[in-house]
Formats: C-alpha cells, sequence, structure tokens
C-alpha cells in the first residue's frame, strides 16, 4: 500500500509541474512577438534547409534556398533584437547561401554563366587587339 501511495503523490507532482508548463506555453503564447516569429522561422526554414542537403538527392540543391531564407529571417531577428555580431554572422552565411545556389546548377544559374562567360570571352578577345596597337602595311612602308 506505501508503494501504492508513494506514485500516487509522484503523479501529482508530475501532473501539477505538467499543468504548470501548460499555462506557462498559454502565457508565452499570448505575448507572442514579431521577433518570436522571425525566429522560429529562421529556425524551421534552416532545418529544411540542412535536411535537404543532408539528404544528397537531386532535389537537395533546394535546401541552399532554406539557407537563404533562415538568413534572411534570422538576420532580421538580430537587427530587430540588436544583436549586431549574429546580424554579422548572417550577413556572411547569405554569401555562403547565394554561392551554394550559384554552383548548384539550377537551369537558370546555368544560362547566367553562359552569358557572363560569352561576355567575358568577348571582352578578351577585344582587350586582346586594343593591347596591340593596329599597324597595317600601308603604315610600315
Amino acid at each position: 500500500m506505501n508503494s501504492l501511495h508513494h506514485f500516487w503523490g509522484l503523479y501529482v507532482v508530475v501532473m501539477e509541474q505538467l499543468d504548470l508548463l501548460h499555462a506557462f506555453a498559454l502565457l508565452k503564447l499570448q505575448t507572442w512577438t514579431f521577433s518570436d516569429t522571425l525566429q522560429w522561422a529562421g529556425a524551421v526554414t534552416g532545418l529544411a534547409g540542412a535536411y535537404l542537403l543532408a539528404l544528397n538527392a537531386s532535389i537537395s540543391k533546394w535546401g541552399w534556398f532554406g539557407f537563404l531564407g533562415a538568413n534572411l529571417f534570422i538576420g532580421s531577428y538580430a537587427y530587430v533584437t540588436g544583436a549586431n555580431g549574429l546580424l554579422v554572422q548572417q550577413i556572411g552565411f547569405t554569401g555562403t547561401s547565394i554561392l551554394g545556389i550559384w554552383r548548384s546548377n539550377f537551369s537558370w544559374t546555368m544560362s547566367m554563366k553562359r552569358a557572363l562567360e560569352a561576355r567575358r570571352s568577348k571582352e578578351f578577345r577585344g582587350m586582346g587587339n586594343a593591347s596591340r596597337p593596329h599597324v597595317s602595311k600601308i603604315e610600315l612602308l
């Protein structure tokens, strides 16, 4: 009978604690702020991006957009809350996310790469002609 009484006492304590947690959760939901929204949106999109990249499948490249979204959300959160170190970090991570998107070979990034390569090729050919003066055979006589 004593162990049953002990179990009942433990059950009551646990239920009281759960009730306090429930009350705290309700209180927290009532004071939900814009910065909380930014923080949680950043966490969810960052985790989604990480899982997509970890799949190592054809869909994995979309994980970079998850990271980019997380960078924007967490960067906004850092700006709103005044966390300057976190803001600097997110600016740097935004650069890595953009680089990841660029290197992921989406069809639109591939066409942009080809256009840049064609432009560089034309500039290089043009620079080669500009670096040496054009001298005709008639001028040499």
